[in-house]
């Protein structure tokens, strides 16, 4: 947020009035994957519990945890981010759900970063904070939710991070 005032008595920069107030718009993480390029994505699965894992294809990653096994799978981002470098920060995540239920329950999908996560290997050996996340989309049936993007705020975060995607 800046706003332009004038030291000498209304004598403004060419095109700036007295109400020139701008609010700018969140600064953009330097990485945008849209999952439409598999083998170059940006993401990478990791498999703590369970048979099942995160699965990239038709422009998504999907993780189906529907079955006898309980599983706890992770989608943790190829690149860190040094969020020194910027200020109001947020992720843009879209998200669609089947077989779900009426709410988000707490762990069941979270958002994660880390600044002492290595970059590949078993996740569980870092300390990941949460973000506050929590999915606009349900659904209770069979049929998908409607795409809904979610934006959380990251600018409590310092120094350069990993960001994951937990299923559990």
């Amino acid at each position: 947020f800046y706003a332009a005032y004038s030291l000498n008595a209304g004598l403004y920069s060419p095109g700036v009035t007295d109400s020139a107030i701008t609010t700018p718009n969140p600064s953009a993480l330097p990485q945008v994957d849209l999952f439409d390029d598999c083998a170059n994505s940006l993401w990478f699965s990791y498999d703590q519990t369970g048979d099942d894992s995160w699965i990239c294809g038709s422009g998504e990653y999907r993780m189906n945890g529907f079955g006898a096994s309980a599983d706890i799978d992770w989608l943790i981002s190829s690149f860190r981010v040094n969020f020194d470098n910027y200020s109001n920060e947020e992720i843009r995540i879209t998200t669609e759900e089947r077989f779900g239920n009426n709410i988000n329950e707490p762990g069941e999908f979270e958002l994660v970063y880390s600044t002492d996560y290595v970059g590949s290997g078993d996740p569980t050996l870092a300390t990941w904070d949460t973000l506050d996340f929590n999915p606009s989309n349900t659904s209770t049936g069979s049929s998908v939710s409607p795409a809904s993007t979610d934006t959380v705020d990251a600018s409590m975060i310092t120094g350069t991070a990993f960001i994951a995607l937990v299923y559990d």
